[in-house]
């Protein structure tokens, strides 16, 4: 029993499909939605080494504007190094990632899939404005315990400064 006041509603929230959700899904839920934060922190800090944590060594990194002007893909952990240290390089900018409405919608086993829609915003110079916003689609697989992030589709409903730069 949840030991909450409204717990029929919280159930019901909380339902899987067959009615019933165990603590271990609760956990690995709370783990997969913590480790799309860690993203975007990791670079929003500019800690490359620290982002590179959240992938699996085989990570696969695609994303579009507007599902028009495609960025990637980029393969492996050394390929999405390069291109975020390349972003990194050319911002002078304080960036936020702000990754909201983290829905884990498959959770089977070792493998679970996440969708999250990103509010990106940008601070220089007194002034912080949104830069675009836009829905990401993660994929992750279960290594030593962890959640691992396998793939990122990134999508974005406008385009980024850093696109000018780099074509």
């Amino acid at each position: 029993r949840l030991p909450f006041r409204h717990a029929r509603g919280v159930r019901s929230i909380l339902a899987s499909g067959n009615g019933r959700i165990e603590a271990t899904e609760i956990a690995d839920r709370i783990l997969i939605a913590e480790r799309i934060a860690r993203y975007g922190w990791c670079i929003d800090e500019r800690r490359l080494d620290a982002m590179m944590a959240n992938f699996t060594e085989t990570v696969l990194w695609d994303g579009s504007v507007m599902g028009v002007d495609q960025v990637g893909p980029f393969h492996g952990q050394q390929e999405v190094r390069e291109f975020l240290a390349g972003i990194l390089e050319t911002q002078t900018a304080q960036r936020r990632h702000s990754f909201t409405n983290v829905v884990v919608d498959r959770l089977d086993g070792d493998e679970a899939t996440a969708h999250a829609y990103l509010l990106l915003w940008s601070s220089e110079q007194g002034r912080t404005t949104p830069i675009t916003t836009g829905p990401y689609r993660f994929t992750f697989t279960r290594m030593g315990g962890e959640w691992l992030i396998s793939a990122v589709l990134a999508g974005w409903d406008a385009p980024l400064d850093w696109q000018d730069e780099e074509g």
